[in-house]
């Protein structure tokens, strides 16, 4: 080896791995949620009956309680047929889980609505150690 050369230290690990601040988090979370989005859309998804926002998609169809379609009355006497999806990407969920008059025992739920019009598509279902779920209403989409 000449004089002149240095040996090749080996790199640090630690310099490869700098933490990330909430900016490039955002950014990481917006393409993956977009990548979703696309993985969905190829696949013939369910869609917003009211814009034809794709919002979820038949291999996301799941059961609860031994069944995938449930009918349910609420307080206000209104009935709703509902789907049940283990995920559904295009859903834009709000508000804070609340058990009041759920219609599955130890899930609390909250509104779900399309992520592009924002119209009252269903629920999601969330309890404590449990799977969250979509519970969608079926005449609010559109399915392949």
């Amino acid at each position: 080896m000449p004089a002149t050369e240095r040996p090749c230290r080996p790199p640090d690990i630690r310099e490869a791995f700098q933490p990330l601040d909430d900016k490039q988090i955002r950014s990481i979370q917006k393409k993956l949620e977009r990548q979703r989005q696309e993985a969905v859309h190829e696949e013939r998804g369910i869609l917003c009956r009211a814009c034809g926002h794709v919002i979820t998609a038949p291999r996301f169809r799941t059961t609860v309680n031994g069944r995938h379609v449930h009918t349910f009355v609420n307080p206000g006497g209104i009935e709703f047929t509902i789907g049940c999806f283990s995920d559904a990407p295009g859903c834009h969920n709000i508000g804070i889980p609340t058990l009041r008059h759920t219609w599955f025992p130890e899930y609390g739920w909250r509104i779900a609505l399309c992520g592009d019009c924002q119209i009252h598509l269903g629920w999601q279902f969330l309890g404590e150690n449990r799977v969250p779920f979509h519970g969608l209403i079926l005449d609010h989409v559109v399915e392949p």
